[in-house]
């Protein structure tokens, strides 16, 4: 049995701000972002990660470190952060930076949220559901193939990890979102024996968190 915990990063300056927060912009974490990255850690303070994955993106690579500073068995046999492109963030293209509430009248933002089949964002130079998906999962084909039997971190962002997940859980598409998105520094945990088929454990949990956190892109 292979258990797959996921972490989303801490909270940046664009979550703060309801900005879009893709693949190719990045902000520092903010204070409350590295404190929900340490209060993550601490939970896990006493879990053995045979491997840590993060996206290779700012963010992701902080609160990966942040959570580890935080991991007894990392300070006893540390285990080296992999950056793994597939992880990075969903790319929305010209609207990333940009307030969120700019674009929610726009049609692709509801096919974004409710009709992921019907998204179609090559007229903002976004990336497709399609794309997101294959990446992410066959990643974790690769990766659970060659880790059988171990414990997995994997650092990353909102709407990626979400995407991942409910895919590896075997979620319709097009509902893919629509229970909104995991939240800043929350800790999801998968367990699978073959690496296809995935069962929750845990989904989004922050109960460890001392202050709210945000879920936006």
């Amino acid at each position: 049995m292979t258990t797959c915990y996921f972490i989303r990063h801490g909270v940046t300056q664009m979550n703060a701000q309801g900005r879009v927060n893709g693949a190719l912009v990045d902000t520092p974490l903010m204070p409350i972002g590295i404190r929900g990255a340490k209060e993550a850690g601490e939970s896990l303070q006493n879990i053995l990660f045979d491997r840590i994955y993060a996206s290779p993106q700012m963010r992701a690579v902080a609160t990966a470190e942040v959570v580890l500073q935080q991991n007894n068995a990392q300070l006893e046999t540390p285990q080296p952060i992999r950056l793994a492109e597939p992880l990075r963030e969903m790319s929305l293209g010209d609207w990333e930076g940009h307030r969120i509430k700019d674009y929610t009248d726009h049609p692709q933002y509801y096919n974004f949220v409710h009709a992921p089949s019907a998204f179609n964002p090559a007229s903002f130079n976004g990336e497709p559901f399609q794309t997101v998906v294959q990446r992410g999962v066959g990643f974790m084909q690769q990766v659970v193939s060659a880790d059988n039997d171990q414990t997995l971190l994997f650092v990353g962002h909102g709407t990626m990890l979400t995407i991942l997940m409910r895919s590896l859980l075997g979620v319709p598409y097009d509902q893919l979102l629509a229970d909104g998105y995991i939240d800043n520094t929350s800790i999801s945990v998968l367990t699978t024996s073959d690496g296809r088929q995935y069962k929750k454990i845990r989904w989004n949990d922050t109960s460890f968190l001392s202050q709210p956190v945000y879920n936006h892109l």
